[in-house]
């Protein structure tokens, strides 16, 4: 149901900047570039059971858009995000390898990366090219803990992960919007969108528990990961087209 959901809003939107584009003056456009490459900063409110147990999460996005026809409206998308959804330092006892116990700063950092492919349709009205997409790819739940301190002339180095690679879908729409003179130049890009995964196994922050005895114990929690995405970025044309294409095409 939530696929079809998704898929729905994505034609949707496809006909609304269609209709959009039919009432704008005809004229002539230069060609949108073939490749272009982006990246942008995005925010992301978790939702579902992921939402009862991280609050949100903050990170960068990059992406490749190639466009199949000249006048570039279908393109095949490329994108990898990551997302930070905790992070704790905190001072532990740990067992050392010279025996007893050692004071150790213990970072660790939560981590939520998606790689995804799948189709974009876009429109242009006027210099503006609204776009919706959708795609599928894989999911990574990483958490890196690590912690070190010297003792006499001895590195007492902690290392532990924990990690989990699941399933992952989602759908955006978005705007991008020429900042550099004309609509093959460079575009801001202001985009939302929405990202499920199958269920997995992840740490949260407090999750890392060290015991009296200096051992480090992990209390990974299982859930689906659903989130609502906003991004800011700008997009850059790499290999650009060389035909004009009629607006009302």
């Amino acid at each position: 149901m939530r696929i079809q959901t998704i898929f729905g809003a994505a034609l949707a939107g496809v006909l609304m900047a269609s209709t959009a584009q039919a009432q704008s003056a005809a004229g002539r456009i230069a060609a949108p570039p073939r490749l272009e490459a982006g990246i942008g900063a995005m925010g992301a409110a978790p939702t579902g059971e992921f939402g009862q147990q991280i609050d949100r999460a903050f990170g960068l996005g990059a992406f490749a858009r190639y466009r199949i026809d000249a006048a570039g409206r279908f393109a095949l998308r490329l994108d990898a995000s990551w997302l930070n959804h905790g992070w704790d330092s905190k001072e532990v006892m740990l067992r050392s390898p010279l025996g007893g116990l050692q004071d150790v700063d213990l970072r660790s950092m939560n981590n939520l990366m998606f790689v995804q492919l799948g189709p974009e349709f876009s429109v242009p009205v006027g210099a503006v090219r609204p776009y919706v997409g959708a795609s599928a790819g894989a999911a990574f739940f990483l958490t890196d803990v690590s912690g070190e301190r010297g003792v006499r002339d001895v590195s007492l180095v902690t290392t532990v992960e924990q990690h989990d690679v699941v399933f992952a879908y989602g759908g955006r729409a978005g705007v991008r919007i020429p900042i550099s003179g004309n609509a093959r130049g460079i575009a801001l890009d202001l985009g939302a969108e929405y990202q499920h995964s199958d269920e997995a196994e992840f740490l949260r922050k407090g999750d890392i528990v060290v015991d009296d005895a200096g051992t480090i114990s992990l209390h990974p929690v299982r859930a689906e990961a659903d989130l609502w995405i906003v991004r800011l970025g700008v997009s850059v044309p790499i290999l650009g087209g060389k035909r004009s294409a009629e607006s009302s095409n």
